[in-house]
């Protein structure tokens, strides 16, 4: 599957949940309720990891935590495409940059032994 294949089923599934929402009589979420709704599930992913690292009581489960990551990756790209966000071209650029700032200290750091 591709990012696009990824995006058409988040948006299905947000028709979804807008749909649902206005047959229960509530409204719409928009990027800042998903964005919330993210940071619950990176809680709930903590939680998952804490866990499987022993520091946290409980049974490591493999399948709770590809739910969670499932989960906050289709929180990502519905605020993505709620901000009018190209996450493609963004995350390209975006890991340029961070690879050009680790090189260049990369390099800074070599120069100072």
């Amino acid at each position: 599957m591709t990012l696009n294949d990824f995006k058409a089923l988040a948006a299905e599934l947000r028709s979804s949940y807008d749909a649902a929402n206005e047959t229960a009589g509530r409204r719409r979420w928009g990027a800042l309720e998903y964005c919330q709704g993210l940071a619950c599930d990176v809680g709930d992913l903590t939680k998952l990891l804490m866990i499987q690292s022993h520091l946290r009581t409980g049974t490591p489960d493999l399948s709770r935590i590809e739910h969670e990551l499932s989960d906050c990756l289709w929180s990502i790209l519905t605020i993505a495409e709620a901000v009018d966000v190209d996450l493609e071209r963004a995350f390209l650029q975006t890991m340029r940059e961070v690879k050009s700032k680790i090189d260049t200290q990369m390099g800074d750091s070599s120069c100072q032994k």
